[in-house]
């Protein structure tokens, strides 16, 4: 298995990238959160845009924790619904704040999990892919090692990172990538929209999507085609081209302008942005200088 591992990921990535993974998503959680946070009753209160009795009964999942649960329990002890709702959102940034500084690890990476599950629980009406990959992304940093570098952990116990535990995710996480890129594509082929190029011209002028006016698309049903054709080819040939040492720079650019484009002319920014950091911790960081083995060890 060992062998097989050290194969698989020859010459790429420092046995420290569980460190910048680690930091790229709890910041970009924190981010988030801080971002709702002003709006926070209205998403997640008792009456809120969606209120309780609506979501627990129709839109979350009953074996799944809910503020409610949480509420029932404090509000004899003369805590309301509301700060129930605080409480859970502190406890999360807590947890995030701990998991990016590194300072027991994989326990802030558990509480972190718990409480976003939760979070989307609650708020489920809201919840789309950013919230299903920021989700996953704190799973696998559950499974982190410990003594990861700009950890306090490390720094507190002086103990060597676990290697192997490292390339082990690592490996983990690029099937799964694969798995969603190329199963995502799959599905996309099933239908006409995405071969005639109807399903990217809707996407990108639809009124709750739509940043700019990009009616005059109908006009040249082959630019719309060819967008349509190029994010098929980017998701379906990604386990492919992407684990080729030779092609990987490129189609992880393709990959990243995918999500730009989302980012820019959808207005999904969270989600490519996460989708981005993704893909950057997985397969890019040996792209860059910066994190070349040697600079890595020197930071260590």
């Amino acid at each position: 298995m060992n062998a097989y591992l050290n194969l698989c990921l020859k010459n790429d990535y420092p046995n420290s990238w569980t460190g910048i993974f680690r930091i790229a998503i709890s910041t970009f959680a924190l981010v988030q959160i801080l971002v709702l946070y002003p709006n926070i009753l209205e998403i997640l209160g008792y009456n809120g845009y969606i209120q309780w009795l609506i979501s627990e009964r129709i839109f979350s999942t009953d074996t799944l924790p809910h503020i409610i649960l949480l509420a029932s329990v404090l509000k004899p002890y003369g805590i309301s619904e509301n700060q129930s709702v605080y409480l859970v959102t502190y406890f999360y940034l807590f947890s995030l704040i701990g998991l990016a500084i590194g300072y027991q690890t994989r326990l802030m990476a558990f509480f972190a999990f718990i409480a976003h599950l939760t979070l989307i629980n609650t708020a489920n009406l809201y919840a789309y892919g950013v919230e299903s990959f920021t989700h996953l992304s704190l799973f696998y940093c559950i499974f982190i090692p410990k003594n990861t570098f700009f950890s306090l952990d490390k720094y507190y116990h002086h103990t060597a990172e676990d290697f192997e535990a490292g390339k082990i995710l690592l490996f983990i996480l690029r099937i799964h990538l694969c798995i969603v890129y190329c199963t995502t594509g799959i599905a996309k082929m099933g239908g006409d929209q995405w071969w005639n190029g109807e399903a990217t011209w809707r996407a990108l002028c639809q009124p709750q999507f739509a940043q700019f006016d990009l009616t005059f698309l109908a006009q040249i049903p082959w630019f719309s085609k060819i967008l349509s054709w190029s994010t098929l080819l980017i998701e379906t040939a990604y386990p492919l081209f992407i684990w080729y040492p030779k092609t990987r720079r490129y189609w992880l650019l393709a990959t990243l302008g995918l999500h730009a484009g989302i980012g820019i002319f959808m207005g999904l920014r969270l989600f490519a942005t996460i989708m981005s950091l993704l893909n950057l911790c997985v397969w890019g960081l040996d792209l860059l200088p910066i994190f070349n083995k040697k600079a890595v060890q020197d930071f260590s």
